[in-house]
């Protein structure tokens, strides 16, 4: 994760927000603090919690069912 430079305010204004305090790292990726992400390297998922997209896969190759119903139409 590269965050870009905050200011002064930029800092105190998220912090008034609460958000940072009850994160890991002080941030949070769905909320305000997502305008400060300049990049993330490795999957968006593993920021957030679980890889999913990646997971998926892996259960594509391992010819494990979708999770999810088959369209009867």
């Amino acid at each position: 994760m590269e965050f870009y430079q905050l200011n002064e305010e930029e800092i105190d204004r998220y912090v008034e927000t609460k958000e940072p305090m009850d994160k890991a790292g002080a941030y949070g990726i769905q909320g305000y603090g997502k305008i400060f992400i300049k990049s993330i390297k490795g999957d968006y998922f593993n920021v957030v919690g679980f890889p999913v997209a990646k997971f998926y896969q892996k259960m594509k190759k391992n010819k494990i069912p979708l999770p999810f119903p088959k369209n009867s139409d």
